[in-house]
């Protein structure tokens, strides 16, 4: 099983994913977390090279340095095969369960915002990629992201890169708003699951409102997402 977990940044997709591991593994079952961090799931080879020129050290460079988003997200499209090919094919096959720590619909939606970037070119860029049997938008509010991390935000997270002119956080809300609107259209098109946890909830407790042994449940309060 592939399961994707989509929002913008800060909405808890990585703690999310390392929970959901966790209680799959007690009950036996093998797991495996994919990241686009380089160093972070030990890919190596080409695949490594090239993660590490989309999402490594990146001081120097903009969405695709001179060549724009379109170049940038023509790189997301091709790691993504790779990865689907190399690593999610196989898992999959063997059995394995697989939880994408964000998934690539965030950087089409990201790269669409961009301009000469259509979202409906975006997306067939990943047509050779594997489809996840089940996908769920962390439905976070910009303005929750931005205060539960003091340690603050990426210029890349903040919009800054993306030519947003506007303070670190009025940018940030600004930036991560427009995107958490375009995954709610997508979540909206593809039927995704869509959980909006209250600023209380803990990591445990939407962990299990998802029932983490990924089974559909009738008695959580996911929207419905249906094709308009």
């Amino acid at each position: 099983m592939l399961i994707a977990l989509e929002g913008i940044d800060g909405a808890g997709k990585s703690t999310l994913a390392d929970l959901w591991a966790a209680a799959l593994r007690r009950q036996g079952r093998t797991v495996e977390v994919l990241r686009k961090r380089p160093g972070l799931d030990g890919e190596t080879g080409r695949l490594g090279d090239l993660q590490t020129l989309i999402w490594g050290s990146r001081a120097d460079l903009d969405e695709g340095g001179d060549l724009g988003a379109r170049f940038h997200l023509l790189l997301h499209g091709a790691w993504y095969a790779g990865v689907g090919q190399r690593r999610l094919d196989p898992a999959l096959r063997a059995g394995h369960t697989i939880i994408a720590d964000g998934w690539w619909t965030r950087s089409a939606v990201k790269a669409s915002l961009q301009p000469g970037v259509s979202l409906a070119w975006a997306l067939t860029l990943f047509d050779q990629v594997p489809v996840p049997d089940r996908t769920i938008l962390l439905d976070v509010s910009p303005r929750l992201a931005w205060a539960r991390r003091p340690e603050g935000f990426t210029a890349w997270e903040t919009g800054r890169l993306s030519g947003v002119k506007a303070s670190e956080a009025d940018g940030f809300i600004h930036y991560q708003g427009s995107i958490a609107e375009g995954l709610r259209s997508l979540a909206r098109r593809r039927h995704w699951q869509v959980l909006s946890p209250a600023p209380s909830w803990s990591p445990e407790r939407i962990l299990d409102h998802l029932d983490p042994t990924d089974r559909a449940r009738d008695d959580i309060p996911l929207s419905g997402v249906q094709t308009p």
